[in-house]
């Protein structure tokens, strides 16, 4: 009871009148994924690429550049904390491969004492900085040897603190987690420790590989309370190549994480090219016009028309595009399902899943119309 009146004696009622509240709008280090003066969460399984696709992030604003985009903006600071990688042997080098300006990448020191999210020289960092971007690489490292992630009345008011920092100062801070492995859980609620994470959190993003083709990760919108979720996004990530960014992918965000997403896209598109060349050449222009409509990407044709060795030829109104002479192993795959309607995902799985010939054949009588006017020919 005591303690109930000290705290009201400290902190006495103050009451806000909304009427007095001045609306703004929010602002956005990389809309709709990363919002300034707001908490955002990428999280994923270790070796993933999250931290790379961080870094090459921050390396690109440090740069007054955005990924995927040549057009210049203005450079940002970065105030980068890692308690997983050396910063001389791995943060420094991925910086420089990244060509960031590194002039513009900070580090609070740690060597005597560590840094967490309620430590007064974070904020004093982002004062004195004017940093726009602070990246905590990995959550649980920043929260304080004190406290317990699992618990929510331990991280609730740590989180409610970081966002207080990050609207005060109009910086974006990215904490970087990883996943637990419950599959039955929403995506965004499958970050380590308590789910006030996730909850403080305006946006939280997760990097996942495409198990179709592994060198590719991609990004998905788990959560956005600010803005629509934005599309997936992709980066390719190899030994040979390093870090290329892909930009928009194809897939739904579920099917994706769970490592179906992009085939069905690829295989529809094989599919549907088929469909449309079936009787000959077409235009170039024409196919990707029936692609919209069945929403499968032209990145995702073009890479559908290579698999199958679709050739190209210039007209004089334009580029036409026709099957090759014969069959390769790709066009005979697709050649031994039916292909139906190339737009209707779940259909197209219930017809190839079933083996028996009869029952295929009860399946193709059974299948419903597609809507789409592109299977309507």
């Amino acid at each position: 009871m005591t303690d109930e009146k000290t705290m009201q004696q400290e902190f006495p009622l103050k009451l806000i009148h909304m009427d007095e509240v001045e609306a703004t709008d929010t602002k956005w280090l990389w809309y709709p994924y990363i919002p300034y003066g707001k908490i955002t969460i990428i999280q994923g399984d270790p070796g993933e690429g999250k931290t790379t696709l961080v870094l090459h992030l921050a390396a690109a604003l440090t740069r007054g550049k955005m990924l995927g985009s040549e057009e210049h903006q203005e450079s940002v600071t970065v105030i980068y904390q890692t308690a997983e990688d050396g910063l001389t042997d791995t943060i420094k080098p991925r910086l420089i491969a990244a060509n960031a300006d590194c002039s513009r990448v900070l580090v609070i020191d740690e060597t005597e004492q560590c840094v967490s999210m309620t430590d007064g020289r974070l904020e004093a960092a982002i004062q004195q900085t004017n940093a726009r971007l602070v990246i905590l690489d990995p959550i649980q490292a920043y929260l304080g040897a004190a406290v317990d992630m699992h618990r929510a009345n331990e991280v609730r008011p740590i989180m409610a603190h970081l966002g207080n920092i990050a609207e005060k100062y109009g910086c974006a801070i990215v904490l970087i987690g990883h996943m637990n492995k419950s599959s039955g859980q929403k995506a965004s609620y499958r970050g380590l420790g308590s789910i006030d994470f996730a909850a403080a959190a305006r946006s939280v993003l997760i990097v996942a590989r495409d198990k179709e083709n592994p060198q590719v990760r991609v990004m998905i919108h788990a959560k956005s309370s600010l803005a629509p979720e934005g599309k997936p996004v992709a980066f390719e990530l190899d030994k040979g190549n390093g870090f290329r960014y892909i930009g928009e992918y194809d897939g739904d965000p579920n099917e994706l994480l769970s490592g179906s997403g992009g085939k069905k896209k690829g295989k529809l598109a094989e599919q549907l090219l088929m469909h449309e060349l079936r009787e000959g050449a077409k235009s170039q222009k024409e196919i990707l016009a029936r692609a919209e409509e069945c929403d499968i990407s032209k990145r995702t044709m073009v890479a559908a028309k290579k698999a199958l060795g679709v050739q190209s030829e210039k007209k004089s109104d334009g580029w036409y595009w026709s099957l090759p002479d014969g069959n390769n192993a790709r066009m005979q795959e697709c050649k031994d399902k039916e292909i139906l309607h190339p737009c209707n995902v779940e259909q197209e799985g219930e017809i190839n899943g079933t083996e028996d010939s009869e029952e295929r054949a009860a399946a193709v009588s059974a299948a419903e119309p597609c809507e789409q006017p592109a299977c309507n020919t």
